[in-house]
């Protein structure tokens, strides 16, 4: 029987001779048999492969961060009733206005980047995003909830909207008249630490509206010394009854009516906000300003008759202006702007020139919401 030392000298002596032979596969099979031979089996692993030259990191290939050329985006985000919070008298696509749902989708396109990063965050623990408005508000909260269901699904813990067994198609083509993707009134997403989104009409509805509700919660700051939602949400908030400082109250007094009268609604708003100013531990107020509309009128603004075609720009949104002017720093803690006066062509058209086109605009104003609610957020932490 050969013993180890001369059995690993005659598999070396092997090698080299096959080495000679200058033939690519024997050349392998004679490193397989000599490197066993030369290593000394005395010594650990780690220092016997120690030889190896050391990696020279500055020549590592760098690891970028994910930046998507729009096509995942595009993939993921919804389109034409993909979203369950969607309304077919929004979807452009739906009802065939196949370059106008394109375009519209395009608004978002520079923005993907930051979209479904600032998505994928959520909302901050035991927050309480509270939506008020009419059908213009209700557009965010529905971008909100498609959003999150676009790209971070995994996030949405239970959701309910209150879809209506009748809604009025207003001549919308291939409207859904009922039931899912018609329209609803009020909605609820609950999210990881038990954060929700709620939408609460205050106007424009066919249900649960309420329609002097900030003139109530005017009145509660005078007699309780805080505000409720009072309405019931779509799912049951598993907060405190009263507003605190863990709320945001996300507001706008709508289009329904003249200026004059969302004037009036507006100054109660400011009344509300300086109160609140007051508080250490009342909610936060903010303000979405009210969408501008494109009708072929001065200023944009609808006037029974109006119809037709929706002028690509409007010079002034005098709805905005009064808001701005009412609603300055000492009243409300936030103001998020449409910035909308040259989007009139990815408006709904066919006599809707108030409603965008989904998804689009109202995904950008939902965008900056979150924006700056995370912003807020690291500010006060």
């Amino acid at each position: 029987m050969i013993q180890k030392g001369p059995r690993r000298f005659l598999l070396a002596l092997l090698g080299v001779l096959l080495l000679l032979a200058n033939e690519g596969a024997l050349r392998f099979l004679a490193w397989l048999m000599v490197a066993p031979a030369l290593v000394d089996p005395k010594l650990p692993r780690a220092v016997a492969s120690s030889v190896e030259a050391p990696v020279d990191e500055k020549k590592m290939p760098k690891i970028e961060k994910f930046v998507d050329d729009g096509s995942t985006f595009r993939q993921r985000l919804y389109y034409n009733l993909s979203c369950p919070f969607e309304w077919s008298k929004y979807s452009c696509a739906h009802q065939g206005q196949l370059v106008k749902a394109d375009e519209s989708r395009k608004l978002l396109l520079e923005y993907r980047q930051i979209i479904m990063e600032v998505v994928a965050r959520g909302l901050p623990p035991n927050t309480r995003l509270i939506l008020t408005g009419d059908s213009l508000m209700r557009q965010v909260f529905v971008s909100l909830g498609c959003l999150l269901h676009s790209f971070a699904r995994h996030l949405i813990i239970e959701f309910e909207v209150d879809w209506l067994d009748e809604w009025p198609c207003h001549g919308t083509a291939n409207c859904i008249p009922g039931g899912v993707h018609s329209g609803h009134s009020t909605g609820s997403i609950r999210l990881p630490g038990e954060a929700e989104i709620h939408f609460l009409p205050h106007g424009g509805s066919l249900r649960k509206q309420e329609s002097k509700m900030y003139q109530r919660m005017a009145r509660q700051l005078d007699d309780l010394g805080y505000i409720t939602l009072a309405r019931r949400t779509t799912l049951p908030s598993q907060h405190a009854t009263p507003l605190s400082q863990y709320d945001v109250l996300v507001t706008n007094v709508g289009i329904h009516g003249s200026v004059e009268a969302a004037q009036n609604k507006t100054e109660t708003l400011a009344q509300i906000g300086r109160q609140l100013r007051q508080m250490s531990n009342g909610p936060r107020l903010w303000y979405v300003t009210t969408p501008t509309q494109h009708f072929a009128t001065v200023g944009g603004q609808y006037k029974r008759g109006t119809a037709g075609t929706c002028v690509n720009r409007t010079d002034v949104n005098p709805r905005e202006v009064m808001e701005r002017r009412i609603l300055t720093a000492d009243t409300v803690h936030q103001v998020i702007a449409y910035d909308d006066l040259d989007l009139g062509f990815y408006q709904i058209g066919g006599g809707d020139c108030s409603h965008y086109c989904m998804p689009g605009a109202p995904d950008r104003v939902a965008l900056r919401l979150l924006q700056a609610l995370w912003s807020s957020e690291e500010e006060e932490g």
